[in-house]
C-alpha cells in the first residue's frame, strides 16, 4: 500500500479522522488519484480481491472517505460494497469513480449511496480540482442549513383543471423563458439555474418537448435526496442547452408521484441548488397531487380552458384540494386557448371562482404543434409569437421583470435609418 501525508488544509477537527481509501480490484484508480492529489493528502489502496467490504467496514476509521470504482464489469460488486458500507458504517463518505462518458455508472453510483463521482479520465489538474471540491463540500455540510435559510428558490406549481388543457406546454415554455431571462438579466459570473420538475401526465412530456433523455428520475432523487448536492445535480439531472434542468418521471411510469416527507425533503434540497423550480402537475387527479408541494409552494397557478368540461373539472379540483390549500395570495388562475369572440369570458370565470386572473393565453395550438413537431420550442422559431408574449407577462409575478419584446423588422429598419443620419 502507498501513502502520502493527509491534506493539511482540512479543518483541524476533521484532519485526524479522514483518510482516502481506494477500494478496487486493481490499483489504477489509486495511482491516478496519487498523481493528482493535492499536497499533504493520504491515499491508500485496498485490494477488493483480498479484502471483503465487510472486513473493510470493520477497520475503517471514523468519517473515512472511501473511493469505489464503478465500471460495467464491476457495477454489481461495487453496488453491493456500497450497500455494506451504507448499512454498517453510515458515518463514512462514499465517493464513486469512473468515466463521465459512462453516465449509467454515475447513476449506479448514486443509487448505491455515493455522494460524489470522480472522473478518472480527466487530467490530473481537473481531478485535483474535483478532490478539492469534494473536501470543500464536506467542510460546508455543517453550515448548509444556515445558508439554506438565505437562499431558497421559489417554487411555482402549475396545476391543470384536467388533462389536456396545456399545462405541460406552458410549464416547458415558461421555465425556458425564466431561464433565459435570468441568464440575460444578470451579467455577473454567477450561474442561475431554473429547474422544471415534471410530475404531470402523460409522464415524460417535458423530456419529450425539450428533446432530452435521462437515466435519473424523480423516484431516484427521492431515494438519494441526502446525497443530492450541486455536483451530483450537474452530473445526473438532465440539462437543456439553455441551462434549464429537467427532473421528471420515465415515460412508462403509471404510478402517481410519491409525496410525504421524502417529497418535502427533496424540494428543500433542490431549493438550495437552484434559483427557481417550476413544477408541472397537469393531468393528475386531485388526490394524486403531493400535498407537500401544495404546502411548500410560493405560487400555485391553476390552468383551465374556457369550456364547460374544463370549468366543471376546475370546480372539482378546487373543492378537492381545499383542505391542503387555504385560499391565499399564492393561488391564481391562468386561462389557456382563449378566443376573443367565443367561449366564456376569462374575467367572469375568475370572478366566479374568486381567483385573481393572472394571464390569458391565446389559442395557439397550431403554432405550438408545428414547433414541437420540429423538436423546437416556439421562441426558437417565432420569438415574437403571441403565446410567448402572454407567457412573459407572468415573469413579474415571480420577481422577474418582463423582458422587452424583440424589435420588429420595421423597428430595426427605423433604428438603422436614424443611426445613419
Amino acid at each position: 500500500m502507498s501513502f502520502k501525508p493527509f491534506m493539511s488544509t482540512l479543518p483541524p477537527t476533521t484532519t485526524a479522522s479522514m483518510t482516502w481509501f481506494v477500494y478496487a480490484p486493481r490499483n489504477a484508480v489509486h495511482e491516478i488519484l496519487m498523481q493528482a492529489a493535492p499536497d499533504g493528502t493520504t491515499c491508500e489502496w485496498v485490494d477488493s480481491n483480498t479484502t471483503s467490504a465487510e472486513e473493510l467496514a470493520g477497520k475503517l476509521p471514523p468519517s473515512a472517505v472511501v473511493v469505489i470504482k464503478f465500471a460495467p464489469d464491476l457495477v454489481e460488486f461495487s453496488t453491493h460494497a456500497c450497500r455494506i458500507f451504507r448499512t454498517r458504517r453510515p458515518d463514512i463518505h462514499m465517493i464513486g469513480s469512473g468515466r463521465y462518458s459512462e453516465g449509467v455508472m454515475i447513476v449506479a453510483a448514486m443509487r448505491a449511496g455515493a455522494r460524489e463521482f470522480i472522473d478518472i479520465t480527466a487530467t490530473s489538474e481537473e481531478i485535483r480540482h474535483q478532490l478539492l471540491q469534494i473536501l470543500h463540500q464536506m467542510g460546508r455540510e455543517d453550515n448548509e442549513a444556515i445558508s439554506t435559510a438565505t437562499s431558497r428558490a421559489k417554487l411555482v406549481l402549475l396545476i391543470g383543471a384536467r388533462a389536456g388543457v396545456g399545462s405541460s406546454t406552458l410549464a416547458a415554455h415558461f421555465a425556458v423563458q425564466a431561464q433565459l431571462h435570468m441568464a440575460g438579466a444578470d451579467h455577473s459570473e454567477k450561474s442561475h439555474e431554473v429547474m422544471l420538475l415534471d410530475l404531470g401526465r402523460p409522464a415524460g412530456d417535458a423530456y419529450l418537448n425539450l428533446g432530452l433523455s435521462s437515466q435519473f428520475h424523480y423516484d431516484d432523487a427521492l431515494r438519494d435526496v441526502d446525497r443530492l448536492d450541486a455536483t451530483l445535480i450537474r452530473a445526473v439531472i438532465a440539462q437543456h442547452p439553455n441551462k434549464l434542468r429537467v427532473l421528471g418521471q420515465p415515460a412508462d411510469c403509471l404510478e402517481a408521484p410519491r409525496g410525504g416527507p421524502p417529497a418535502m425533503a427533496l424540494i428543500d434540497r433542490l431549493r438550495r441548488h437552484t434559483d427557481l423550480i417550476v413544477a408541472d402537475l397537469g393531468g393528475l387527479a386531485p388526490s394524486q397531487i403531493p400535498s407537500p408541494l401544495l404546502q411548500a409552494a410560493d405560487k400555485i397557478w391553476v390552468l383551465t380552458t374556457p369550456d364547460m368540461s374544463s370549468i366543471m373539472s376546475l370546480d372539482h379540483l378546487l373543492k378537492r384540494i381545499s383542505p391542503d390549500l387555504p385560499r391565499d395570495n399564492r393561488i391564481g388562475l391562468v386561462v389557456n386557448r382563449h378566443h376573443e369572440h367565443t367561449g366564456i369570458d376569462p374575467r367572469q370565470l375568475a370572478s366566479r371562482f374568486d381567483l385573481p386572473l393572472l394571464a390569458i393565453l391565446p389559442d395557439s395550438q397550431r403554432g405550438l404543434r408545428s414547433s414541437i413537431n420540429q423538436g423546437r420550442l416556439v421562441h426558437e422559431l417565432h420569438p415574437r409569437h403571441k403565446y410567448l408574449q402572454a407567457i412573459r407577462r407572468l415573469l413579474p409575478l415571480i420577481g422577474l421583470a418582463g423582458p422587452a419584446a424583440a424589435p420588429s423588422w420595421l423597428g430595426r429598419l427605423q433604428a438603422a435609418t436614424r443611426a445613419s443620419r
